[in-house]
C-alpha cells in the first residue's frame, strides 16, 4: 500500500472522442504524450454490447449491468523512459472516464463483474489482455521477467448515449493526450 500512496500523482491520461452517432470509423487513438517518467497513448477506442474472454479452460463474458448501457473499451500503450522503476495503479480508484457533461465512469474489475459460459465465444480475446491492478514498470525491457511497456484495455461501464471527452488516471506523471 505504501508503494500506491507515493505513486499517486494527478495524471490526464488523454482526450478521447468517440464516434458521432450513427457514423462508423477506424480506431480512434492519440500521438506519443510525454510526461517527466512515462510516455503514453490511447490506440483504439471502441464500443460494444459485451466483451468475451478466455483464462486457463474457462469462458467468461461481461456485459453491462444496467439496461440500454454499453461497454466502452480503451486501448492504451505506458511506457517508462525515465524512473528505474515506476509504480502503476490501474483500478476503479485510480481512472475514470469523462463525459463532455462532466459525469464521471469508473472502469470495471473485469474479475468481478465476468459470467461464466460454458464454450468458447467467436469474439473472445478481441479485447485482451486487459490492464488492471498493481503494476510495476521498470525502465529497461530485456531482463528477465521484465517489460518497459503495458499494452491493453480498460473496460468502463457507460450509456449507449455518451460523449467522452478525457480519461484521467492518478499515476506517477501528468501527460496530456489530445486527438
Amino acid at each position: 500500500m505504501t508503494r500506491k500512496r507515493y505513486s499517486w500523482i494527478v495524471a490526464v491520461i488523454g482526450v478521447l472522442t468517440l464516434f458521432m452517432a450513427g457514423c462508423s470509423g477506424g480506431s480512434k487513438g492519440t500521438d506519443w504524450s510525454f510526461g517527466q517518467a512515462l510516455v503514453m497513448r490511447v490506440t483504439d477506442l471502441d464500443r460494444t454490447a459485451e466483451v468475451q474472454f478466455s483464462e486457463g479452460d474457462s469462458h467468461y463474458v461481461i456485459r453491462p449491468t444496467q439496461q440500454d448501457w454499453e461497454l466502452a473499451v480503451v486501448k492504451l500503450e505506458v511506457r517508462n523512459r525515465e524512473s528505474s522503476i515506476v509504480f502503476l495503479s490501474i483500478d476503479e480508484d485510480a481512472m475514470k472516464l469523462r463525459d463532455r457533461d462532466r459525469t464521471e465512469y469508473f472502469p470495471i474489475d473485469f474479475r468481478k463483474q465476468r459470467e461464466e459460459v460454458p464454450d468458447a465465444l467467436p469474439d473472445e480475446n478481441a479485447f485482451a489482455p486487459f490492464l488492471w491492478g498493481e503494476v510495476e514498470l521498470p525502465n529497461r525491457c530485456g531482463e528477465p521477467l521484465q517489460n518497459c511497456e503495458l499494452t491493453g484495455w480498460v473496460i468502463f461501464e457507460v450509456p449507449k448515449e455518451l460523449d467522452p471527452e478525457l480519461v484521467l488516471w492518478e499515476a506517477t506523471d501528468t501527460i496530456f493526450l489530445r486527438f
